[in-house]
């Protein structure tokens, strides 16, 4: 799964939860998520999913040398299910969203 927005809150705790209990099934598991998008995210969370071993990685930090184009950021939302089934779009996994 890779997405920019990843936050704390309901959403993003019920997203933890559920891609932990698929890791521990023996699911291979990968969350990639932005750096800058990622910013409000409970470090916990984090813990919960690679406790069980979910791959989960941030990318694109800002550094001194980058500032100049912290906001050319992508904001890809991609969740790859088995090779055959993907969904892309949508919003970030956020309770903003919740409707």
């Amino acid at each position: 799964m890779e997405t920019y927005i990843y936050w704390s809150g309901t959403v993003g705790y019920d997203f933890a939860i559920a891609l932990a209990a698929k890791a521990r099934d023996g699911v291979e598991v990968r969350v990639l998520v932005d750096w800058a998008g990622s910013l409000p995210f409970d470090e916990d969370l984090v813990h919960v999913m690679t406790s069980a071993g979910v791959r989960f990685q941030r990318y694109r930090p800002v550094h001194w040398y980058t500032m100049d184009r912290v906001n050319n950021r992508t904001h890809r939302k991609l969740l790859i299910i088995d090779g055959k089934i993907a969904f892309t779009g949508g919003v970030g996994i956020a309770d903003n969203w919740l409707g």
